[in-house]
């Protein structure tokens, strides 16, 4: 019997559950760098507007401070996220994979004598319905 996809979607969200301040992490850095992107585009126009329309120097000597500072935070925010959420993803897979070998250990060992170990070993990283056995 196949398991619906939204049923093979909660069983994978098993895995997630012990990182919930992990996630939180990524996705504050997710937003941090998201509301920091529309940030530089509102100096790009300060710089275009103020600077260089108007011709005023000191304008767009700090409109273009800003949007270093910006750029440098967007930075350090995009590193945070990437890091976290590769963190995550060994993390999760890591985990799967302790799973699933745990559980072909605990099988009976007619399962081995029906089942050829080569295709046993092959279906281990391909297969989504070896979690569900």
């Amino acid at each position: 019997m196949q398991d619906s996809s939204a049923t093979l979607l909660r069983k994978a969200f098993v895995f997630l559950k012990p990182y919930k301040k992990q996630i939180l992490i990524a996705a504050v850095a997710l937003v941090f760098t998201a509301g920091l992107t529309l940030g530089l585009i509102q100096f790009v126009r300060i710089i275009v507007d103020s600077g260089f329309v108007a011709g005023s120097t000191e304008s767009l000597n700090w409109a273009i401070l800003g949007f270093v500072v910006v750029a440098v935070l967007q930075a350090i925010g995009t590193f945070a996220r990437f890091y976290w959420v590769s963190w995550l993803g060994e993390r999760v897979t890591a985990d799967i994979r302790k799973a699933v070998y745990s559980h072909i250990i605990q099988l009976h060992p007619g399962y081995f004598e029906d089942n050829l170990s080569g295709e046993i070993q092959s279906r281990i990283p391909l297969t989504p319905h070896l979690f569900s056995r």
